[in-house]
């Protein structure tokens, strides 16, 4: 795992994976916009207010328009300015405010002030030597950009200094920094750590969606520490001294959601000390006896899967010995209650959403993305991030695009 300034080859493939499809979209987009938009139009009339009082106005809908066909060549510029570099969710999320929201606000709100409004009250354009004086109140509106300029400034300056953090930082925090995709050890202890807190994560040493979401909930009951979901050193030092009090309440879909669309949950066990091989994360593998059915790998076992014969109906965690079965007639495995045969082992099921883009998964994905569209904006502070949704986008990009 690299550094901030460090260039991680497995990164570096991803990202000029994502550059090569932004550039190569992005200027298909662009060249779109320009002729169906006609985008010349709006520029070319716009510059046309010192023979047509009011066509300056224009140019406040040219620069949104410019803006949205520039769009992806902007995200692939942003990408850039990190190519192969571990930055921080954070800062990337700063970036991308400022790239997509902040800086066509304040190009707007510049060309309002120093072309716009001048035009209107006849301050532009000078002409003559009778409208010197027109000079003064013209500088004076040229205060009221200023904010536009310092927007400009702080888009520049994040683009390049991507990683925000002194080498000296990034060598003593190396070795501690985790965050989602990371494996081994570490997240095994690190895992270990947020149940202590009250979290109730399968110990799989695997950093998936449900220890990022563990790590988010401690870090805001915290605090004092930057809510991004990265177990940083900070993170785990207050994990290891005790740090929050507060229980981690993480949302697990209910077994309904899971039996809805299978196909789209990962099933983690754990506490199976008879048999370690049969902790981990299983995949929906089909149906069998009328239910579906997780195994490890498709068609093979450790499996987990509803059975009717024997001592009665369960669901049984077949890996070719006696193990614990669960005597509950649920519609997929239960998260608990594998009392049959339960021996020294004690099974804990948990779900996580696996990633896997299935048609009734796509489906309700969709559905939501378009009524957060449509309902009004809230204020509360559990709404999603419009800069974290966007940036969620391009890390499924660079996952579905990069190198296997």
């Amino acid at each position: 795992m690299g550094g901030y300034d460090q260039i991680d080859p497995g990164q570096l493939a991803k990202d000029d994976t994502l550059l090569s499809f932004l550039g190569i979209g992005g200027i298909g987009w662009a060249t779109f916009a320009t002729f169906v938009w006609q985008l010349p139009w709006f520029w070319t009339e716009s510059l046309q207010a010192a023979s047509q009082p009011g066509s300056e106005w224009w140019m406040l809908l040219a620069i949104l328009l410019t803006s949205i066909a520039a769009a992806p060549l902007a995200a692939a510029g942003a990408v850039f300015s990190w190519r192969g570099k571990k930055v921080k969710k954070g800062w990337k999320e700063e970036l991308f405010g400022f790239v997509f929201m902040a800086v066509p606000t304040a190009a707007i709100w510049a060309a309002m002030f120093l072309y716009c409004l001048p035009h209107t009250w006849q301050l532009l354009p000078w002409g003559g030597g009778a409208g010197w004086w027109k000079i003064f109140p013209y500088l004076g509106l040229g205060i009221m950009v200023s904010p536009s300029f310092w927007v400009f400034y702080e888009t520049v300056r994040r683009l390049a200094n991507p990683s925000l953090m002194s080498s000296e930082t990034l060598n003593k925090y190396l070795n501690e920094y985790l965050e989602k995709g990371s494996s081994g050890d570490e997240v095994r202890k690190l895992q270990e750590l947020l149940n202590k807190h009250g979290a109730s994560l399968g110990i799989d040493s695997r950093f998936g969606g449900q220890t990022e979401a563990a790590v988010m909930k401690f870090q805001e009951a915290d605090g004092k520490l930057f809510a991004d979901g990265v177990a940083g050193v900070d993170t785990i030092a207050a994990l290891r001294e005790g740090g929050s009090s507060d229980k981690i309440s993480v949302d697990e879909p209910t077994l309904d959601e899971v039996a809805r669309d299978p196909e789209a949950y990962v099933l983690i066990l754990s506490g199976h000390h008879e048999y370690p091989d049969c902790n981990g994360r299983y995949a929906y593998d089909g149906e069998e006896n009328g239910k579906p059915k997780y195994a490890k790998s498709p068609g093979g076992s450790p499996k987990i899967f509803w059975t009717d014969w024997g001592r009665g109906a369960a669901w049984d965690i077949y890996w070719g010995g006696y193990s614990p079965e669960a005597p509950l007639d649920t519609p997929v495995p239960p998260l608990e209650g594998y009392t049959r045969d339960q021996g020294g082992n004690k099974i804990r099921v948990q779900y996580e959403p696996s990633g896997t883009v299935s048609p009734a998964n796509a489906t309700e994905a969709l559905k939501k993305t378009l009524a957060g569209i449509t309902e009004p904006a809230s204020s509360s502070d559990d709404d999603p991030n419009l800069f974290t949704s966007i940036l969620e986008g391009f890390e499924i990009a660079e996952d579905l695009l990069g190198p296997k």
